[in-house]
């Protein structure tokens, strides 16, 4: 993004300062309305704080992306993996594959985002993927609880 000016650095320190309490707010939340309503509001979160740079071009608002990203990334997987144990009848094997979805997540998710900058000439169609994935989770949460009478 031209209106960055070379300011990945700071981007970088935002994400990993809103990072730092969100597991606790994260958490906190999923005490107070529920894991699955909690999961459902830091993904909504999370996917504006990805898509936001590709509908605007400045600084402060790649700022508050960050902020958006970094504040929800961690306590996604808090509440995620304490709800998945919570609600399995075989805790240990779900968290342990809720780890491995994350982490074969981690790997996969910027291959394809560099495939298709390289083909776009930009990263806009990789936020746009992402946000849509994390959209698709939101959805799919909001599904699973009104499906579940554990949720």
């Amino acid at each position: 993004m031209p209106a960055l000016g070379g300011a990945a650095e700071l981007l970088w320190i935002a994400v990993g300062l809103a990072g730092v309490p969100s597991s606790v707010w994260w958490i906190r939340a999923a005490q107070r309305w529920g894991a699955p309503a909690a999961l459902i509001a830091a993904h909504l979160v999370q996917a504006a704080g990805i898509v936001l740079p590709v509908f605007f071009d400045s600084l402060w608002v790649a700022l508050l992306a960050a902020v958006c990203f970094g504040g929800t990334l961690m306590g996604i997987t808090a509440v995620a993996v304490s709800f998945g144990g919570r609600i399995s009848a075989q805790p240990a094997r779900m968290i342990g594959l809720l780890t491995a979805a994350f982490g074969l997540g981690q790997m996969i998710g910027p291959v394809i985002a560099g495939w298709l900058a390289e083909r776009q000439g930009g990263f806009n169609g990789a936020l746009l993927l992402a946000s849509g994935a994390v959209v698709l989770g939101a959805v799919l949460l909001a599904a699973g609880r009104a499906t579940s009478p554990r949720a």
